[in-house]
């Protein structure tokens, strides 16, 4: 790893779920030392959804480049310990409610106090201030209060769901560069800093700059339809695709495409009647060959891949985006490579997810804790 930009940094990671474990997996992955803290238990995640031999792929699949470590924080004794920890780190990121993170002395106020370099990083769901401040969230409520729900609506007006944690990754993507970008700041300055990520901002700024176009102009002098209005996928024969045509070229191409399907061209097509027929014609052919002759146009299109399809296309393949590897417990499981991808970082050298508590006195021991009071430690427990 030591070709990896984040090497020799130390991230001390207190989250859960999706977001904050997505984002310190991805700093993981640049090379950070990224340790997970934990209750003795473990993360609720461990156990959410698919799992082999005592560990869910969902956890797999969020906490990879990490070393465990198990702590009760419900203990002075444990807090105490994460205090420790915190004092070699250059990053301490946590989810916790603001209110607990303050009882617990692990507040930026607190925890910078003596260590003005360090980053220290909050993720707030609503955010710091207003009536939801510190309320308990989720990536689905938040797709709600954001304006997501709405953007997805049937067109009987019905709002639907994005059926993945859309706003939580986003989240972790915007906690990664933001960590990143604070280091880079204190290099250049030697202070640290003190962030607050609230998943309905990322929402929001995610959201806005296509979503919300209509929306941004209070006074329009023109006004037109939505762009999200076209994001929808083409009947075939046997499935379904998706084409889009943007530039005169490939509206031409959807001209040529339409008369290679044995359609008389017609001199002065609107371009919604242009659509029309295409998308009558492709429900006459199957995916394969509507995808074929789209392609040979330059109208750019995919097939509407199934879930168990996805990793199989020649495409991923080609790409060697989702390879299958030898996880210590859980046996074989598929993974995908880090982005963007270093050289000399292969995903298959990367730290697989770990059982709970799998370096805690591994990485106790490397800040100074003796055995004896390791041992007394773990038979206190206070750690595991």
């Amino acid at each position: 790893m030591s070709s990896a930009p984040l090497d020799g940094y130390r991230v001390v990671d207190l989250t859960s779920n999706m977001a904050g474990p997505f984002g310190t997996q991805i700093l993981g992955d640049q090379g950070a030392d990224v340790i997970k803290v934990e209750p003795l238990v473990g993360d609720i995640t461990r156990h959410t959804g698919t799992e082999a031999n005592g560990m869910s792929a969902y956890f797999a699949n969020l906490n990879r480049s990490k070393r465990s470590v198990a702590v009760d924080l419900r203990r002075d004794e444990g807090r105490a310990v994460v205090r420790d920890l915190i004092a070699t780190a250059d990053v301490f990121v946590h989810s916790m409610r603001l209110d607990a993170a303050a009882r617990a002395g692990l507040d930026a106020e607190t925890v910078r106090r003596d260590r003005p370099e360090l980053v220290h990083v909050a993720i707030a769901g609503f955010g710091t201030h207003g009536p939801l401040a510190g309320l308990p969230v989720y990536d689905h409520v938040v797709q709600a209060l954001s304006g997501m729900a709405s953007i997805q609506a049937e067109r009987d007006g019905s709002p639907r769901l994005t059926r993945h944690g859309l706003v939580d990754k986003a989240t972790g993507h915007v906690l990664a560069e933001s960590v990143c970008a604070a280091l880079l700041r204190r290099h250049r300055t030697g202070e640290g800093a003190s962030l607050s990520i609230s998943m309905l901002e990322v929402a929001l700024a995610f959201l806005w700059p296509d979503g919300m176009m209509t929306e941004s102009v209070l006074a329009p002098t023109v006004g037109r339809p939505a762009v999200a209005g076209s994001f929808r996928a083409t009947p075939t024969g046997d499935g379904h695709l998706v084409f889009v045509a943007m530039t005169d070229a490939q509206w031409a191409g959807v001209a040529a495409a339409v008369v290679d399907m044995g359609e008389p061209a017609v001199e002065g097509e609107s371009r919604v009647d242009l659509l029309r027929r295409l998308r009558t014609c492709l429900r006459a052919t199957t995916t394969a060959a509507a995808v074929d002759l789209l392609t040979r146009h330059e109208v750019p299109c995919a097939p509407v891949l199934g879930l168990d399809e996805v990793a199989d296309h020649p495409q991923v393949v080609a790409n060697g985006s989702a390879p299958v590897l030898d996880h210590p417990v859980m046996g074989p499981l598929r993974q995908v490579v880090p982005v963007p991808s270093w050289p000399g970082v292969e995903v298959g050298a990367l730290r697989p997810a770990p059982s709970v508590g799998e370096h805690t006195r591994e990485v106790l021991t490397s800040i100074g804790y003796d055995p004896a009071r390791l041992d007394q430690l773990t038979a206190d427990g206070v750690i595991g």
